[in-house]
């Protein structure tokens, strides 16, 4: 079962807000560690011991055009990893439990 998470970007203001909001709202468990492999690693593999909800997930984005362009651009990187990692976890398993990141 996919599970759809909406998250209002506006008041992000560097990757760490990126990360611990998105965490949050996958509900990982305490001590879950927060940076970019951590994350992608979450949204594509999951793992009972990670976090409680489980992958597939379809994350929006929304307000984005009030970031920086830097943030922007991480954030764009970050949708690509777990773009690529899902596609190798679809061909690993030979099922599609992609997640994804929809910038709005």
């Amino acid at each position: 079962m996919i599970t759809f998470i909406n998250i209002d970007v506006s008041l992000w203001r560097d990757r760490r807000d990126v990360y611990e909001t998105i965490l949050l709202e996958i509900k990982a468990y305490p001590g879950h560690a927060v940076n970019i492999n951590a994350l992608v690693e979450t949204l594509t593999w999951g793992g009972p011991e990670f976090s409680e909800i489980q992958p597939p997930f379809v994350i929006r984005l929304h307000n984005t055009r009030m970031l920086s362009p830097e943030l922007l651009e991480s954030i764009r990187a970050l949708k690509g990893l777990v773009d690529e990692c899902g596609d190798i976890r679809c061909h690993h398993e030979g099922k599609d439990l992609r997640s994804e990141i929809q910038i709005l």
